[in-house]
């Protein structure tokens, strides 16, 4: 009897033992399901956002192989925006056209198309200059140092495109196609918004092939960057990259908000040392085709 009672004991003993072990596993066996969802979850996330700057970087690869067999050279112009500065991208502008270089501008929208001059001035040049939105208004709640697409919700991303489609709606030319973040900082968020809205480009500041190479202004020192020296550094670019992005402002030739016709000379030696480059200045559009 007392054996009987003991197996009987021993047999609850193993099935409250299996029981527990199934449990135990089964919680373990949920824990790394979970895991493992989130996982697959943010890989799905990052594989979009992945995917939206496949997109981009796709027309690189065919244009590699059919245009950039001759280097290439864009000069990125930032800040270009509705009443400000305007006598300085004009210049800018129009001695570019004369070396039959090609500029991006980096047009901040807001109010853009209430600036009729400038917006004559820019129909007339449309064939040498690419319009680039270059964010909003440029400012988060008036702080222009805040780089306004750089926490912004996919919502708010895709609100703001849509209003600088319609500033821009003025040149019955233009395309949405290519973006460039103020202070060249953006959100996975707003990446996915410009995937989905059908921007072909982004350019900003990293390691990315349409990225800044370099800049006119050094930033450290706070003057203008020697000409020299970043014609320079984007002639070390091109035989990496076989192409070179300039990023510089119309403010760099400005004093107190007006033209300042010293510095304005870095500029054209700018272009003189970039001629002698072995590469054309054009655009993305052109580059990569499909787009104004």
């Amino acid at each position: 009897m007392l054996l009987k009672e003991k197996q009987m004991k021993n047999k609850k003993m193993r099935k409250i033992a299996a029981a527990a072990v199934l449990a135990s596993v089964t919680s373990v066996t949920v824990a790394i399901l979970a895991i493992v969802i989130n996982f697959a979850s943010d890989i799905s996330d990052h594989n979009y956002v992945v995917a939206g700057r496949w997109i981009m970087e796709r027309r690189y690869a065919m244009a590699k192989k059919n245009q950039l067999k001759e280097k290439k050279i864009v000069i990125r112009v930032d800040d270009v925006q509705q009443g400000y500065l305007n006598e300085v991208s004009r210049r800018m502008i129009v001695d570019a056209a004369e070396r039959e270089m090609k500029l991006v501008l980096g047009v901040i929208p807001r109010n853009f198309s209430e600036d009729k001059e400038m917006v004559s001035f820019l129909k007339e040049y449309f064939g040498s200059v690419e319009i680039a939105v270059h964010g909003w208004k440029h400012s988060v709640d008036g702080n222009y140092n805040m780089p306004e697409f750089g926490e912004v919700d996919y919502v708010d991303a895709v609100r703001m495109l849509a209003d600088a489609k319609r500033e821009f709606s003025v040149f019955p030319e233009w395309k949405a196609y290519t973006f460039i973040p103020p202070q060249n900082e953006i959100s996975r968020e707003g990446r996915r918004a410009l995937v989905d809205v059908g921007y072909r480009v982004l350019s900003s500041d990293g390691k990315a092939r349409n990225d800044k190479t370099t800049s006119t202004y050094d930033w450290s020192a706070r003057k203008l960057a020697d000409p020299k020296a970043v014609a320079a550094e984007c002639g070390k670019a091109l035989e990496v990259r076989g192409i070179c992005v300039i990023m510089t402002h119309p403010q760099d030739y400005a004093t107190s908000h007006k033209f300042d016709a010293e510095k304005y000379i870095s500029y054209i030696e700018l272009l003189n040392q970039i001629e002698l480059l072995d590469a054309s200045v054009t655009t993305f559009a052109e580059i990569y085709g499909d787009g104004r």
